[in-house]
């Protein structure tokens, strides 16, 4: 619990001071031979993968008192 109060003093205190954490960038790159042959139902797993890894961001962010200790 301490440390959870920490971290949200240290989010709150960077906010204050406009500093911002940096975040995780996804790239995904197929060959071009590889995304013409690629069936649709894997172009949206692909997506998919890549909106979880960026929501996952997005809640590691905003997680405020909820979620867990990091």
């Amino acid at each position: 619990l301490v440390r959870k109060r920490v971290y949200q003093d240290i989010r709150e205190l960077f906010a204050r001071e406009g500093i911002k954490f940096a975040h995780r960038e996804v790239t995904v790159r197929l060959a071009e031979e590889q995304v013409e042959d690629m069936p649709q139902h894997k172009k949206e797993a692909v997506a998919g993968a890549v909106q979880a890894a960026i929501d996952e961001d997005l809640l590691d962010v905003n997680e405020g008192d909820v979620g867990d200790d990091r």
